[in-house]
Order: structure tokens, then C-alpha cells, then sequence
């Protein structure tokens, strides 16, 4: 799929520039560590209502640990630009679809592309 992309110049969602290996959901059930800690850096609201959700209800997104657990076991991804979050996070995309100087994302072919 990634050679399709570059072939026609398609630009990448700046999720998977931050990181991301798949963009069904930023706080997936099937996230790693390291996807949950920048989940943590970007959005601590979203990742606070989640951690409170899983104390609430007894149960955790994660098999065998709590997200709480998961994010200390990890750093966040070191590609976390301002820009690229706020462009994530935007309900608009407002950048080129097609773009000259193609660059695999740093999520492609990611960690975080399914259930462990």
C-alpha cells in the first residue's frame, strides 16, 4: 500500500507522521506502550477520561494492564511536532493532498498494527 501511496505523491495523515501505524483510533485497544505515552503527551484529557473510565468500571482496555500501566512502561514517540498534532487533532485537513518530496511516514509499517 505504502508503494502505491509514494507512486501517485498521496501525502500521508500527520498521524502517521507522529507515529501512528494505524488510524482507526488514536487510543486503540490494540495501541502499544509507546502509542498509549503519546496518547498521554498530546491529549492528557483523553487519555485522564480514559485511565478514569478503566478505575471506574473495573476493567482495562489492555488484556493485562491498565493504561496506567501501560505508559510507564514507555516513552512516547519522538516524532510528536506541534504542528503535526495540531494538524491530527484538527477536525479539518487543510494540507496538500498530493505533495512533491514524498517521505515515508514514521508510522508506516508501525509497531502498533494489531492485537498482541
Amino acid at each position: 500500500m505504502w508503494d502505491i501511496i509514494k507512486r501517485h505523491g498521496i501525502n500521508p495523515h500527520p498521524a502517521y507522521k507522529l507515529g501512528w501505524g494505524r488510524l482507526s483510533c488514536m487510543t486503540c485497544i490494540f495501541g502499544s506502550a509507546a502509542q498509549w505515552a503519546s496518547v498521554k503527551a498530546i491529549d492528557p484529557d483523553r487519555f485522564e477520561r480514559i485511565a478514569a473510565y478503566e478505575e471506574e468500571f473495573g476493567v482495562t482496555i489492555h488484556r493485562t494492564e491498565s493504561v496506567r500501566q501501560r505508559v510507564e512502561k514507555a516513552k512516547p514517540y519522538d516524532t510528536l511536532d506541534p504542528l503535526l498534532i495540531e494538524q491530527a487533532l484538527s477536525t479539518e485537513y487543510l494540507e496538500p493532498i498530493i505533495v512533491e518530496n514524498w517521505e515515508l511516514p514514521a508510522g508506516a509499517f508501525g509497531e502498533s498494527n494489531g492485537p498482541t
